[in-house]
């Protein structure tokens, strides 16, 4: 069960191994993390106050503990995020567009992921396949959130993050977070995409290259 995702407070885990039976009934400050198949750390989440509803069976018990926590009303506003992260979990995008299998309301989602496990990652770009290219296809466009998960991946590679607003678009070109800065892009059928963002965004998307000195040029 993943924070947010029912109406319900409290979140069980299951499966757990060397769970501590002697948790106290409240905890601190605490992190839940998200692992992939190896157990290493892809994204991290600050819950704050959690509540052990009911602590872990002892080490004495047979098979994997349970437990179950009152995350406190601590909520996530990504509702595809659990799927997004159980197939990072499984291994990170080999290539560009793996997004376009979610439906679109799921963008907000997958960029959600990006943005989480590139803050968390040392090298996110180690397992790509694809050369970066510095090419969007504004076929794949279709509101602001599939922009920034295409330009993401037309700078960075495959599930690439390079902003997920326009305020982080800037500060990427600024310093960029555990990627590199376009020496140009082209916007590749950028009539498909422009149908679908105001022309306030697009213009914006411009003056922010144009003042970073990025040579930009929509085809």
């Amino acid at each position: 069960m993943w924070p947010g995702q029912t109406s319900t407070a409290h979140v069980v885990f299951d499966g757990l191994v060397d769970a501590n039976p002697d948790v106290s009934h409240s905890l601190r400050d605490a992190e839940l993390h998200v692992l992939d198949q190896h157990g290493r750390v892809i994204g991290s989440y600050g819950i704050g106050s959690v509540r052990v509803v009911r602590p872990p069976a002892p080490a004495s018990s047979e098979g994997p503990a349970q437990c179950t926590l009152d995350f406190r009303g601590y909520s996530l506003p990504f509702p595809y995020a659990d799927a997004v992260w159980r197939q990072w979990a499984g291994e990170r995008p080999r290539r560009r567009g793996e997004w376009l299998g979610y439906p679109v309301e799921a963008h907000s989602s997958w960029l959600h992921v990006v943005q989480s496990a590139w803050a968390e990652e040392e090298d996110p770009r180690a397992a790509q396949d694809e050369p970066v290219g510095g090419v969007l296809d504004g076929r794949r466009v279709v509101g602001e959130d599939s922009f920034f998960c295409e330009i993401g991946e037309a700078v960075n590679g495959p599930g690439g993050y390079f902003g997920s607003n326009l305020d982080a678009l800037e500060d990427c070109l600024v310093a960029p977070a555990g990627g590199s800065t376009p020496r140009s892009l082209l916007w590749e059928h950028s009539d498909a995409s422009r149908d679908h963002l105001s022309a306030d965004f697009v213009a914006t998307v411009a003056e922010i290259l144009r003042d970073r000195r990025v040579p930009f040029i929509m085809a």
